[in-house]
C-alpha cells in the first residue's frame, strides 16, 4: 500500500494528484479542513459541501447532480488549460462523483487521479482555503478474485435463506507462478478450498463460500464476517464481507377493524404489524364465494400496504377484508374485518356553493350526498320548485337578474329525505375601464357608471408612439378580462392641468388623422361603450364610430362647446357619446375610429365598457291606493337593470 498527502485548493476546478493508479487496485481518499466560498467569511463547508442555504443539489454546478461545494473526483483525461475542464475521463468508481471526508472503492479504470471542488465553474475566483486530503493505493495483485463482493444472505430463525452459497474465480494475471491461502475465521460459513496453486494464465480455482448448519441455529440479529484471500508470493491480501440478516416473522399488532358505513361514504382498514424489515402487505377480500387479492384503480388504494382505503363504496364493496402481511421469515394473515352497508336516508356531504355569474352568461349548482340508493333531487328556487330540475347538478344558462336568488335541493330516497343549504346566485355585470395618456389608477373624479373608490383604471402611456398594445386589460374590480387593446396613431399627449383624471390627460394623433382602438378577446354579449373625447375647449371635440364584425354604427360626436376646466359632470352628447347594445359574437374583434369633430383633432380620454345584457327587473312593486274623488293618486315602481330603463 502507497500512502500520499496533499492540499486540493477550492480556488480552481481540479487538482491532478500526479498519482496514477491501474485498475483493479484499492483506492481510499480521506479529507480534513474548512474551506470559504461565494466571498463571504460565513460560506463554509467541509468536504462533504453543501450550500448555507441548505440545498444539497444547484443546477450551476460542474456536477449539477453531485452536493455542491463538495470534495469530488475523476480518475484519467487530461486538464484543457484554456478552459480548466477535464476532457473524458474515468473516475474513482463509474464517472465524475463525490468524494467527500471518506472515499473507498476497488477501481475498474486506469489513469491519473483528479480531485476538485464542486462549485459554479464561474465562481472560483472568490473561495479560499484547502482540503487536506490523504490518498492510499493499494496495487492490483496477480492474484485476481471475482466477484468483487461476498453474499448478504437473510431470512427467519432456522432459515431458510435467501441466498445459501457463493462461487469466486480465482486466476493468475502475472508472468509467475502463485501459491494462495484461505483464512476463514466465521462459525456460520464453510469454504471449499483452504488454498492452493495458480500458474499465469493458467485454470482458474473455484472457491464455494456457503452457509453451514451454525447458521440455522443463530438467534435473531445481524451477522457479518470476512474471508481473506492472500497471494502468498508478495503478502497481499484481498478480502469478502458476507452478511446474514436473522429476522423475526411478522406479527400482527392491531388487526383491521370492522367498518359500517353509509352507501358512497369512504371505509378505511388499518393492520400493525412488527417483524424484520422490510414487511409486504397484500390485502384480500372474501365476497362469499371466493377470496381476491385487491389491486389499486376504481375506488381501491393501499392494496399493498399497511391502510387500505375503499371510496364511494356500495353493495360489491361488501365483503370480509383481512390482508396478508410478509417478509423473508414467513407470512401471517390478520384476522377478517367486515365491511357492512347501513340503509339510511341522504345525508349531504358536499353542499351547493354560492355563485357569482356575468349576466347572460352559466351557473351551475351541484350537491354530493351518500346513504341508500337510488336518490331523487328537487331543486328550488327561493323556496319554489323548479320544473324538471331533478339531477345533481342544477344548470342555468343566459342568467338574468330575474334569477338571482336562493337555490336549493331536497334529497331524497325511500327512507327520507334532506334539504341543502341555501345557496346564493348573484349578478356581476363586468366594468373595464381606461384612461388615456395616464398610467395605472384607482381614479378620483366623475365617471358616468361605475366609479367607486376602488374602481380600477387601465393605463394606456405610450406618448410619441404611434402604435401601442395592452395585454390582459383588467376589469374595475382588478380581475383579469383577458382583452387585449392595441390602440394606432395616437402618439400626441396632452392635459388640462385639472384634477379631473377623466380629460386630463388625453392622446390625439400628430398628423390630424384618425385614432383606431382595437379590442380582441371580448367575451361575447351585449355592451354599452362610453367614449370621451374633448379636450376642454371650444375648437376641439371628437366623433366616433364602432365597427364589430360587419356591423358599423353611425358617427356619434361630442358638442362643439366649451366647458369649465373644474367640470366634475361630463355630460353625454357634450363631452362624451354612448353607444349601446353592442351585439359581440365570440371571436369578434371591437373597432373604435376616433375621428376629428366640426373643429380640431381627434381626441380621446377615457373608455367604458360595461355589459349590458341585464333585463329590467322590478324590485319594489306599485301598491294599491284608494283617495276621495278629486285627489290624487300616486302610483311609483322601483327596478334595475341596465341603463336607461323606459
Amino acid at each position: 500500500m502507497t500512502v500520499y498527502t496533499l492540499d486540493v485548493p477550492c480556488t480552481v476546478p481540479w487538482t491532478d494528484t500526479g498519482i496514477n493508479i491501474a485498475a483493479g487496485s484499492q483506492l481510499d481518499i480521506t479529507a480534513t479542513g474548512i474551506v470559504a466560498y461565494g466571498g463571504s467569511p460565513s460560506q463554509v463547508t467541509d468536504a462533504n459541501g453543501g450550500d448555507y442555504t441548505g440545498q444539497q443539489f444547484l443546477s450551476d454546478m460542474m456536477l449539477s447532480n453531485t452536493v455542491c461545494h463538495s470534495l469530488i473526483g475523476k480518475i484519467g483525461g487530461t486538464i484543457d488549460i484554456g478552459t480548466g475542464t477535464l476532457v473524458p475521463e474515468g473516475t474513482p468508481g463509474n464517472g465524475p462523483g463525490f468524494v467527500g471526508t471518506s472515499y473507498g472503492e476497488l477501481i475498474s479504470t486506469s489513469g491519473e487521479i483528479f480531485l476538485g471542488f464542486n462549485d459554479d465553474p464561474a465562481g472560483f475566483w472568490d473561495n479560499s482555503g484547502s482540503f487536506s486530503v490523504t490518498i492510499s493505493v493499494v496495487p492490483s495483485d496477480p492474484l485476481q478474485i471475482t466477484p468483487v463482493t461476498g453474499f448478504a444472505a437473510s431470512g427467519g430463525l432456522g432459515g431458510p435463506f435467501t441466498v445459501t452459497s457463493q462461487g469466486f474465480s480465482l486466476t493468475n494475471t502475472g508472468t509467475s507462478s502463485l501459491n494462495w491461502s484461505l483464512a476463514n475465521t466465521s462459525l456460520w460459513l464453510n469454504v471449499s478450498l483452504g488454498g492452493g496453486s495458480l500458474t499465469p494464465g493458467g485454470p482458474a480455482a473455484t472457491v464455494t463460500v456457503s452457509l453451514n448448519s451454525t447458521a440455522s441455529n443463530l438467534v435473531v440479529g445481524t451477522y457479518s464476517a470476512t474471508v481473506w484471500f492472500t497471494n502468498l508470493n508478495d503478502n497481499v491480501g484481498q478480502s469478502r464481507q458476507f452478511t446474514l440478516a436473522v429476522i423475526s416473522t411478522p406479527l400482527i399488532t392491531a388487526q383491521p377493524a370492522d367498518q359500517i358505513v353509509l352507501e358512497g361514504a369512504t371505509a378505511t382498514f388499518t393492520v400493525g404489524a412488527t417483524g424484520g424489515m422490510p414487511l409486504f402487505y397484500q390485502w384480500q377480500v372474501d365476497n362469499g364465494s371466493y377470496l381476491t387479492n385487491l389491486s389499486d384503480g376504481s375506488n381501491i388504494s393501499g392494496s399493498t400496504s399497511s391502510t387500505l382505503t375503499i371510496s364511494n363504496v356500495s353493495g360489491t364493496d361488501e365483503g370480509a377484508y383481512s390482508v396478508v402481511v410478509s417478509n423473508v421469515a414467513g407470512v401471517v394473515t390478520s384476522a377478517d374485518a367486515f365491511l357492512a352497508i347501513i340503509p339510511w336516508r341522504p345525508v349531504i356531504t358536499e353542499q351547493p356553493a354560492n355563485q357569482t355569474v356575468v349576466g347572460g352568461q352559466t351557473a351551475a349548482f351541484t350537491v354530493a350526498a351518500i346513504g341508500t340508493t337510488p336518490f331523487f333531487y328537487q331543486w328550488n328556487f327561493n323556496g319554489t320548485n323548479i320544473a324538471g330540475a331533478t339531477n345533481t347538478t342544477l344548470t342555468l344558462t343566459n342568467i338574468q337578474l330575474t334569477q338571482t336568488g336562493s337555490y336549493a335541493v331536497e334529497v331524497s330516497n325511500a327512507l327520507g329525505s334532506v334539504l341543502s343549504s341555501n345557496a346564493t346566485l348573484s349578478f356581476y355585470c363586468p366594468l373595464l375601464d381606461i384612461n388615456f395618456g395616464a398610467p395605472d389608477i384607482n381614479k378620483v373624479g366623475f365617471a358616468a357608471i361605475g366609479q367607486t373608490a376602488n374602481d380600477y383604471w387601465n393605463g394606456y402611456q405610450f406618448g410619441g408612439q404611434t402604435f401601442g398594445t395592452i395585454s390582459d386589460l383588467k376589469w374595475a374590480d382588478q380581475n383579469d378580462s383577458g382583452i387585449n387593446l392595441t390602440v394606432l396613431n395616437a402618439p400626441g399627449v396632452w392635459a388640462n392641468d385639472t384634477g379631473d383624471g377623466m380629460y386630463d390627460p388625453f392622446i390625439y394623433p400628430w398628423d390630424g388623422g384618425n385614432i383606431t382602438a382595437t379590442f380582441s378577446n371580448v367575451p361575447a354579449g351585449n355592451y354599452d361603450f362610453y367614449l370621451y373625447g374633448h379636450s376642454g375647449v371650444a375648437w376641439e371635440n371628437t366623433k366616433f364610430q364602432i365597427t364589430n364584425g360587419t356591423n358599423t354604427t353611425a358617427w356619434e360626436q361630442t358638442q362643439d362647446s366649451t366647458f369649465a376646466a373644474t367640470s366634475t359632470n361630463w355630460t353625454e352628447g357634450v363631452q362624451y357619446v354612448v353607444f349601446r347594445n353592442v351585439v359581440i359574437s365570440s371571436g369578434q374583434s371591437v373597432v373604435i375610429t376616433c375621428a376629428p369633430g366640426d373643429a380640431g383633432a381627434a381626441i380621446l380620454n377615457g373608455l367604458q365598457m360595461v355589459s349590458s345584457d341585464v333585463t329590467p327587473y322590478i324590485t319594489v312593486q306599485p301598491t294599491n291606493q284608494m283617495v276621495v274623488v278629486g285627489g290624487t293618486a300616486s302610483f311609483s315602481v322601483t327596478a334595475t337593470g341596465t341603463l336607461p330603463l323606459s
